[in-house]
């Protein structure tokens, strides 16, 4: 569980991904299943996007160090990926003139011993939208982060028991 001075998530880990065809965006969810908010910081809030070593859905694990070399072009360049709602456009499900309008922002975004951890805080409360998206958090209705990636790196599993792939480098586009 993640203790944050906004929203209190605890990632179960991923539990949807969508197969794509080679080098197109990917993306793979982590259901959140505690939430908190603060009074003093509305929209606040810390979750885990990814976590390493469980398989997904379509047979993918995420390796530990998956993510540095992202984080480290999105360091060098002074950008974080976008907060997307369903992946914006990319989500395919509604044409939504509004759909790649961030609904948040990352403050942070780091890799631990767990898997991909971020600090982020939602915007634009004081909007119908944002009061949709915040109220929709707080009360289960949206219940996980979804992250898109491109994958860079990755191996094949070899026997029946191994995930079908494991990704060893991904690059985050939300």
């Amino acid at each position: 569980m993640i203790h944050s001075r906004g929203l209190i998530f605890e990632a179960k880990g991923v539990v949807r991904s969508r197969r794509v065809a080679s080098g197109a965006a990917e993306t793979k969810r982590t259901r959140m299943v505690e939430v908190k908010f603060s009074d003093a910081k509305p929209g606040e809030f810390e979750c885990y996007m990814s976590i390493f070593g469980n398989e997904d859905e379509g047979g993918d694990v995420v390796a530990p160090g998956a993510f540095k070399g992202t984080l480290a072009e999105h360091k060098a360049a002074g950008t974080m990926p976008k907060m997307l709602l369903n992946h914006g456009s990319q989500g395919g499900m509604i044409a939504d003139p509004m759909a790649d309008l961030p609904i948040g922002v990352w403050r942070d975004i780091s890799e631990d011993s767990k898997g991909l951890y971020s600090c982020g805080r939602l915007i634009s409360l004081d909007t119908d939208r944002g009061k949709s998206i915040y109220g929709a958090v707080k009360e289960g209705a949206l219940d996980g982060v979804s992250i898109g990636y491109r994958t860079s790196e990755f191996t094949l599993g070899a026997r029946a028991n191994e995930p079908r792939r494991t990704l060893k480098a991904v690059h985050l586009i939300e």
